[in-house]
C-alpha cells in the first residue's frame, strides 16, 4: 500500500505541475477576449469590464477543463509507455490503476480549483463593481427563495449527472488505453522494423468500428453520452427515468474495458525507454 500511494504522489504531482500556468493563460486569454470584444463592439462599453471579464473567464472554463483532460490523457498514455515506470517493485496492475487513478484525481483537483478561481474572481467583481455585487445578492436571495421548492428528484438526478460525468471521464480514459494497448499489441506481431505505420492504420480502423458502433446504436448512447447537456438545458424529467439504466451501462463499459485493458497491458503490451 505505501508503494501505491508514493507512486500515486509522484503521478499526481507529474499531471498536476504546470496546473498555475494553465491559470495564468485562462486568465490573460479571458481578458484579451474582453479587451477586443469592448473595441469591436459598442453595445459592451456601456457594461462593466470586470463583469465582462468574468462572464468570459467563466466559459472559458470548461474550455480549459477539456483541454486539461486531454492534455492528462496524453501523459497518462506517456506513463504507460514508459518502461522507467514499470521497474516500480509493483504488479502491472496495480501500476496501471495508480496512473488511471492519479490521472482523474488530477482532472477533478483542477476542476475544484476552476471553482475555487471563479469564487474568488467573482468576489474581486462584487467589490469594484457595486451594481454588479447588487444583482448578484438579488440572484442569491432569488435562490435562497427557491431552495425550499428543491425535491429528491432534483438532488437525485444532480447526483446521478455527478457520477455519470465521473464515469464518463474513466470511460475515455479506458478508450484511449484500449485503442493504444490494441493497435500496438497487434502490430507487434505485424512484420516490418517499428511497426508505427501499421499502429497508425490499426488506430484508424478500430476508431471507425467504434464509430460505426456508435451509429448503429446512436439513440441509446447518446441518451448515456448527451444526459449531461441535456440536463444543462432542463431536461431532467424526462429522462429521469433512464437515469438507473445509463448508470449500469456506464458501469458495464468501464468494468469491461478495464478488464480487457488490464489483461492486454500485462500479457502483451511493452513498454519502452524514454526519450
Amino acid at each position: 500500500m505505501s508503494i501505491f500511494y508514493r507512486s500515486f504522489t509522484e503521478l499526481f504531482k507529474l499531471k498536476i505541475k504546470n496546473t498555475h500556468l494553465w491559470f495564468i493563460c485562462q486568465l490573460i486569454g479571458s481578458f484579451a477576449l474582453t479587451f477586443f470584444n469592448y473595441i469591436h463592439d459598442k453595445s459592451l462599453q456601456n457594461a462593466s469590464f470586470t463583469a465582462t471579464w468574468l462572464t468570459n473567464f467563466l466559459y472559458l472554463t470548461f474550455l480549459f477543463i477539456g483541454i486539461y483532460y486531454c492534455i492528462t490523457c496524453i501523459t497518462h498514455e506517456k506513463v504507460n509507455r514508459n518502461q522507467t515506470w514499470r521497474l516500480i517493485p509493483m504488479s502491472s496492475s496495480g501500476l496501471y490503476a495508480d496512473n488511471m487513478l492519479s490521472s482523474f484525481v488530477s482532472v477533478a483537483f483542477f476542476c475544484i480549483l476552476e471553482i475555487i478561481s471563479n469564487i474568488i474572481f467573482l468576489l474581486i467583481t462584487m467589490l469594484v463593481d457595486r451594481q454588479f455585487a447588487k444583482e448578484v445578492i438579488k440572484s442569491i436571495q432569488y435562490v435562497n427563495a427557491d431552495a425550499t421548492k428543491i425535491d429528491f428528484q432534483i438532488v437525485s438526478s444532480i447526483l446521478s449527472l455527478v457520477f455519470i460525468l465521473i464515469l464518463l471521464g474513466f470511460l475515455f480514459y479506458f478508450i484511449v488505453d484500449f485503442l493504444n494497448f490494441s493497435s500496438r499489441s497487434i502490430a507487434d506481431f505485424l512484420p516490418g522494423s517499428n511497426g508505427q505505420a501499421y499502429i497508425r492504420v490499426i488506430i484508424i480502423l478500430l476508431i471507425i468500428l467504434i464509430a460505426w458502433t456508435i451509429i448503429n446504436t446512436n439513440n441509446f448512447i447518446a441518451s448515456i453520452v448527451l444526459y449531461p447537456l441535456s440536463f444543462l438545458r432542463g431536461d431532467l424529467f424526462s429522462d429521469n427515468h433512464t437515469l438507473s439504466n445509463i448508470i449500469i451501462i456506464l458501469i458495464t463499459f468501464n468494468v469491461v474495458l478495464a478488464i480487457i485493458n488490464l489483461f492486454s497491458y500485462n500479457k502483451f503490451f511493452e513498454a519502452s525507454e524514454s526519450k
